[in-house]
């Protein structure tokens, strides 16, 4: 399990405590994002998101392949559970070199967005990008 795998709201020194409170805010198991036309999940792991609580997060990583600098590329949408009543911009995505390489943007209708920024890269990654549900 990584950090990321858990809310922020874990605060309390009581593991069984956290535990419940952690499988409270958990609504839903891992789903993979069907990606667009075009688009490629990277290497074997797939592109995921999951809702806990009042926050969709998501998990892993695209192939840069064909992505553009500066460009808008739609990736795909999430379930009507994870959509955002108005749109959700969500910077820190990662590109190869690890540097911060744009970001996701969700709106309303569930579509999923990447934002890529002035330089390409072999891949990018979304592990602990999230956004409010509220």
């Amino acid at each position: 399990m990584a950090l990321s795998d858990f809310p922020p709201f874990l605060t309390d020194n009581d593991p069984a405590s956290n535990f419940a409170a952690y499988t409270r805010a958990v609504t839903g198991s891992w789903q993979i994002l069907t990606l667009a036309s075009g688009i490629a999940h990277q290497g074997s792991e797939k592109m995921s998101y999951r809702r806990e609580g009042g926050r969709v997060f998501f998990r892993w990583g695209i192939s840069g392949t064909g992505i553009a600098a500066n460009s808008n590329v739609d990736l795909g949408s999430v379930v009507s559970s994870c959509r955002p009543p108005s749109s959700r911009y969500c910077p820190g995505v990662l590109g190869a070199s690890g540097n911060v390489s744009g970001g996701l943007v969700i709106n309303a209708a569930g579509v999923v967005s990447f934002r890529n920024g002035a330089t390409t890269s072999s891949y990018y990654l979304f592990d602990g990008v999230s956004f409010d549900l509220g």
